[in-house]
């Protein structure tokens, strides 16, 4: 299995083709104060190996900045369908809204996938206090 897309946006969809928009990709954010709230939007795009299939679960885990547990979950499962050499592989996309997270203090937040026993890293949100996110420094 290969991650192929992992990433924090404002919104994203996919098209008839099955090509994937996407709307305002985060590496940071702004807040007046903390704890702060926000929406955004998860992207995951999975690309499956050849011996792949049938029911996967998974989860999409937010770590705060202390490296505690984590704060928020996506939790889900994909059904994997076998495919033929002459066809692409298998792939999962996850389009999902995750609605008013709380993120207690400034610093940076990580996200991790869990599926198939394993764990991959995934992007990184830095939260900071009061300032725009892309300030310069």
């Amino acid at each position: 299995m290969y991650v192929e897309t992992f990433l924090l946006c404002d919104a994203a969809r996919t098209d008839e083709w099955g090509r994937i928009d996407v709307q305002g990709q985060y590496h940071a954010l702004s807040a007046p104060g903390f704890p702060a709230q926000h929406d955004i939007v998860l992207l995951l795009v999975l690309q499956w190996d050849r011996g792949d299939h049938g029911r996967y679960d998974f989860a999409v885990e937010m770590i705060p900045p202390d490296g505690t547990a984590p704060k928020y979950a996506v939790r889900g499962q994909t059904e994997v369908s076998t495919t033929a050499p002459e066809r692409p592989r298998a792939r999962t996309t996850l389009i999902q809204p995750m609605k008013e997270v709380i993120f207690e203090t400034p610093g940076e937040y990580r996200f991790h996938l869990k599926v198939k026993g394993r764990v991959f890293e995934g992007p990184r949100l830095f939260l900071l206090e009061g300032e725009p996110a892309d300030a310069p420094a």
